[in-house]
């Protein structure tokens, strides 16, 4: 049985993380719907505010963000070697 729960620990991991990045743009989007938010993402939308908001200040701050958590897990897994 752990050996299953290890092989689901990583996708499960993965997918709250899109799940967490996704929320992270769409609660700082001035009460957009979620439609909005996706299509301004993928390039559909024709709102250039929206779409300059998440480009240029929210993704480099969650990806800023998922890098600094990377390397902090990373780190602590590099501690316990020494």
């Amino acid at each position: 049985m752990r050996n299953r729960a290890q092989r689901l620990f990583f996708p499960a991991a993965f997918i709250l993380l899109i799940l967490l990045v996704l929320m992270g743009i769409r609660n700082s989007a001035d009460g957009r719907t979620w439609h909005d938010t996706i299509n301004a993402l993928f390039g559909f939308g024709s709102d250039d505010n929206l779409k300059y908001f998440i480009y240029h200040l929210r993704l480099p701050r969650i990806a800023g963000a998922v890098a600094t958590g990377a390397a902090l897990a990373v780190s602590g897994s590099g501690q316990e070697w020494w």
